[in-house]
């Protein structure tokens, strides 16, 4: 089964989460803010205490954060600084 950790659980990130955990993923997230992890907890999404705990064993990661330097919120210690982030072209499907 495919490992999702997805960081950002907010107005995008909390129902596409529990989205991917109804399709039968096994989704990990993580929020800064205790209601939006709260509120993912109650949509089924297995919640993380840190990033760093929802990356650990992910196969895919997914960020949904609402300004670029929420990557950071962690300072030098983030597991998301110097991580890379791929693009990809609108429609493609990920298998």
């Amino acid at each position: 089964m495919v490992r999702i950790a997805f960081i950002g659980l907010g107005k995008m990130g909390r129902p596409m989460a529990a989205n991917l955990g109804r399709a039968g993923y096994d989704v990990r997230g993580f929020d800064l803010l205790p209601i939006a992890r709260d509120d993912a907890a109650k949509d089924g999404v297995s919640i993380a205490t840190s990033a760093k705990e929802a990356l650990d064993c992910a196969d895919v990661v997914v960020t949904m954060l609402p300004v670029p330097h929420h990557h950071r919120s962690e300072g030098h210690r983030s597991p998301l600084v110097g991580s890379t982030f791929l693009r990809f072209e609108k429609g493609r499907t990920l298998r």
